[in-house]
């Protein structure tokens, strides 16, 4: 579940640290592109790119068809490889679509760039300071933790993480993400096309939900089955859900009928 704005939230912790500089880092500064195919331009993405699913590789997870759909790259044996080697098209670059592809390579690089490698990064600088003890990590075939998805702990520890969002970052007095971080992931970044006023950040979704003919903004992290952590804008407010849906195309729409008709109304 989530496991694509944990990613983010890492990344943010990663630069704050100086790990990496910025997210406008060239993707270039951490891999030899001629030692893969079609290298024309790669050089020039930027972490940014994957953060707000804009980049240039080709990689459409709403398009069968496309050359890097998530479900083409699971059976392979290297999943940063199998993004490294996809086709490259400058056009594409700040044009929204899904790329979960995208979100291991984003992995891979703090795994190159923080000391120890991401797990034991992530435990110390997110975990171990939100008192979250009861976690699983998903792998890469590389044994990397699985930044596209299927991170898994109880709700209430869920909750923490949107907490805190909602307070900028820090956490019992401590800063755990740094506050600019924040500040950028709670920001519309990129327009979602195809859909009314929704935006996407770094990777956090963005919408607002209906409550008795008034709107209620969230950003919010959304994952297979219908399960969300979501944080509102204008109220001291976080709500978790957790649900089973998955591969079901009601997963999604089932959780707004929840938000909108039940648990909105009765808790604002």
């Amino acid at each position: 579940m989530v496991g694509k704005s944990f990613a983010s939230t890492l990344t943010g912790i990663a630069i704050g640290n100086g790990f990496i500089t910025t997210e406008d880092q060239k993707l270039g500064t951490f891999y030899d592109f001629k030692k893969y195919d079609h290298p024309e331009g790669k050089d020039e993405a930027a972490i940014r790119d994957l953060l707000t699913m804009s980049s240039g590789f080709e990689g459409n997870d709403d398009d069968p068809g496309s050359a890097g759909n998530e479900e083409k790259m699971y059976p392979t044996e290297n999943w940063s490889g199998f993004v490294l080697n996809l086709p490259y098209h400058p056009a594409l670059k700040n044009r929204w679509h899904y790329f979960t592809a995208g979100t291991i390579l984003l992995g891979d690089m703090l795994n190159r760039s923080v000391p120890g490698g991401l797990e034991p990064f992530a435990e110390e600088k997110l975990f171990a300071p939100l008192h979250i003890q009861n976690y699983r990590w998903e792998y890469t075939p590389q044994h990397i933790p699985n930044t596209a998805g299927g991170i898994r702990m109880n709700a209430l520890d869920f909750a923490k993480y949107g907490q805190l969002y909602k307070n900028s970052g820090r956490w019992n007095g401590q800063q755990i993400i740094p506050e600019s971080w924040v500040k950028k992931t709670l920001t519309r970044q990129v327009r979602i096309p195809g859909r009314k006023e929704e935006y996407y950040s770094y990777l956090f979704w963005n919408k607002s939900f209906k409550v008795n003919n008034k709107k209620a903004e969230a950003f919010y992290c959304a994952g297979n089955g219908g399960n969300y952590i979501l944080i509102f804008k204008d109220h001291p407010v976080v709500i978790v859900i957790t649900a089973s849906a998955y591969g079901q195309a009601y997963a999604h729409s089932q959780v707004t009928k929840m938000l909108e008709e039940f648990i909105l109304p009765a808790v604002l």
